[in-house]
């Protein structure tokens, strides 16, 4: 689902929105500032210790 996020193709669902995803126990946040280019962060604070993270 990360990968899919990442793509610019997804960039005009995220205008003016911050959505927030765990990918392989790592947690980034996916936003947009111009609706065509996506923007991800990785937010070191949220991490998931389970073997394989719920979806």
């Amino acid at each position: 689902m990360c990968k899919s996020w990442e793509s610019d193709e997804y960039s005009n669902k995220l205008e003016g929105r911050k959505e927030t995803l765990v990918c392989e126990g790592e947690a980034f946040q996916f936003t947009t500032r111009d609706g065509e280019t996506t923007e991800k962060t990785l937010i070191g604070d949220l991490k998931s210790t389970q073997k394989e993270t719920d979806t």
